[in-house]
């Protein structure tokens, strides 16, 4: 039941841990029921393993949006701290995530461009669009939360919206706020911190549901054994 958790074969990781391995196995097992057994126990078990896959695409798009949506708030904070014009505030400012895209790439992870081309988009878009993907975010880190739900009260006493729905008016009214550049800079590195989290999440996402749609696509019509 549990070998949706199968982790990528290809992952330096996939055999360090008896947990890793007893997924491993339990997803070679059901793959070679499905292949082998009866009609009718093949039935129960290729409806088992579409159970998986649909779970592991749920799994990879999950993890996209939340690499999407957390582009979208560095932007946002990036664009607040280049507004005190102090270029030191910006100094190394992406290091740690700089260390974590370099180090998948060179573990072969798949997919590490999709942070790169997520970027690109969220500086190009307008403001308007940034919050429509931001409406309903909640951030992980504790102070932008905090921050986050100050900023919904401040807008839910003062019953203006400015034109903007709900969900939005946090994001908007943060982009607004008028922070010191310090903790707008440790808030930035919060984010990317985050993001960091959302990147390595994100690869091993991709990487589990490549890895069950290549077993399948092996065992599947009598594959390679």
């Amino acid at each position: 039941a549990q070998a949706h958790d199968a982790p990528d074969i290809d992952s330096p990781d996939a055999f360090r841990s008896e947990a890793n391995v007893q997924a491993l196995t339990r997803l070679l097992k059901l793959c070679s029921h499905f292949q082998s057994c009866s009609s009718s126990d093949s039935s129960s078990a290729q409806v088992e393993c579409e159970r998986i896959g649909e779970q592991k695409a749920r799994r990879l798009t999950h993890a996209r949006f939340q690499l999407a949506r957390c582009c979208r708030v560095i932007v946002l904070l990036r664009q607040k701290l280049e507004g005190f014009r102090e270029p030191h505030l910006l100094e190394a400012w992406r290091a740690e995530l700089d260390e974590v895209e370099t180090a998948l790439i060179a573990q072969g992870r798949p997919s590490v461009g999709e942070l790169a081309a997520e970027e690109s988009i969220a500086v190009q878009e307008s403001f308007g669009d940034r919050l429509r993907l931001l409406a309903g975010h909640r951030p992980r880190d504790a102070h932008l939360a905090a921050l986050l739900a100050a900023c919904s009260s401040v807008c839910a006493s003062e019953g203006a919206d400015g034109g903007v729905p709900g969900d939005r008016r946090p994001w908007a009214s943060l982009a607004r706020a008028e922070l010191p550049p310090a903790d707008v800079r440790a808030l930035l590195q919060g984010q990317v911190k985050e993001q960091a989290e959302n990147l390595r999440s994100f690869c091993s996402a991709a990487a589990s549901k490549q890895y069950f749609e290549r077993v399948m696509f092996a065992l599947a019509d009598g594959g390679p054994q």
